[in-house]
């Protein structure tokens, strides 16, 4: 969890969530099933959406003047027997800022009376949950975590963004001055939360307790991990094995630790790394020298032992290896 010091502080940065990085890795070994494959490759392209969606969101959180904001990207959090995730969630010593990022383009009608969001594009229509009512019932739920966890009484907001400048809000179907309130453009977010920041007067953190506040929700986050085995109704072994050049999509046989792409000759070290990471994706991030050659096809044992200890990602405890994954 990397913390860059500025104007605002990056507590948990922004990076490529796992569950699209388990669809690449799936999409490139799923070789010999092309309609599983299609049908994934849709799949990873919504998700892809939302993170580019939350690329763009983020030039706007990178131009926040506060230096007691912290700013942390897709927290999950355990409430009960479920989780919840908040897109972005912002911390400052006055008030909390749950921010859902949406990234659709097309004709948009928001239905908040029938909670739903209709999107009308090229002769398609297509009905999905509406992101106010999900960013209120995000922010029930931090109430109710907060409360369970016996943490500071702060006040919170919620809002949604529209990341994409090609969507084109149509109509709106319930209380409009509500829904105006949560909803606006990322050009607009800069001046929302100055506003915010200055209707809120009452500091209710020290600048420690906010900072210590940041270190209690990334020590509860708990990164989700797909089964997209059951997801897309596949077997472990539909998934194609051996060392795999993601590059330029050629299997092949890895002899020598000093092995490259026989095809663009990328290097191993960055095959090596890429390819112990689709196991931890696609299988487990905890694995035997022999599970891993198993599915990377390499024949020698000492060849697999010298390419994991080449690779700093990769723990080693009592004979086993572990690969963690981080989001």
């Amino acid at each position: 969890m990397k913390i860059e010091r500025g104007i605002f502080i990056h507590y948990k940065e922004l990076v490529k969530p796992i569950s699209l990085r388990q669809y690449d890795a799936a999409i490139a070994r799923l070789v010999h099933y092309p309609e599983k494959r299609e049908e994934m490759i849709i799949e990873r392209g919504k998700l892809a959406a939302g993170y580019r969606g939350q690329l763009a969101f983020d030039y706007y959180l990178r131009l926040i003047q506060n230096e007691s904001c912290y700013v942390l990207h897709n927290i999950r959090l355990r409430l009960n027997d479920a989780f919840f995730q908040m897109d972005t969630l912002l911390l400052t010593n006055r008030f909390l800022l749950i921010i859902e990022v949406k990234n659709v383009i097309g004709d948009l009608i928001f239905d908040f009376e029938f909670q739903q969001l209709i999107k009308d594009r090229e002769s398609t229509r297509e009905i999905y949950n509406c992101p106010i009512q999900q960013v209120m019932n995000q922010h029930q739920k931090l109430q109710h975590w907060l409360r369970l966890n016996k943490m500071v009484n702060i006040p919170i907001y919620s809002i949604v963004v529209l990341t994409n400048p090609k969507c084109f809000i149509k109509e709106v179907k319930g209380d409009r001055n509500f829904i105006k309130s949560k909803l606006m453009r990322s050009s607009r977010f800069n001046i929302f939360f100055v506003g915010l920041t200055n209707s809120v007067s009452n500091e209710v953190l020290m600048d420690r307790e906010t900072n210590q506040l940041a270190k209690r929700f990334v020590q509860y986050h708990t990164p989700q991990i797909l089964n997209i085995y059951e997801r897309h109704d596949i077997s472990q072994q539909t998934i194609s094995h051996g060392v795999i050049c993601h590059d330029c999509q050629y299997f092949f046989t890895l002899y020598s630790p000093n092995s490259t792409c026989p095809t663009c000759s990328r290097p191993q070290k960055s095959l090596i790394h890429q390819n112990v990471s689709d196991y931890s994706l696609l299988v487990s991030p905890t694995f035997t020298n022999v599970e891993i050659r198993n599915f990377l096809n390499v024949p020698s044992r000492y060849t697999m032992k010298r390419l994991l200890k080449s690779s700093p990602q990769v723990k080693y405890s009592s004979s086993t290896y572990h690969h963690p994954l981080h989001d």
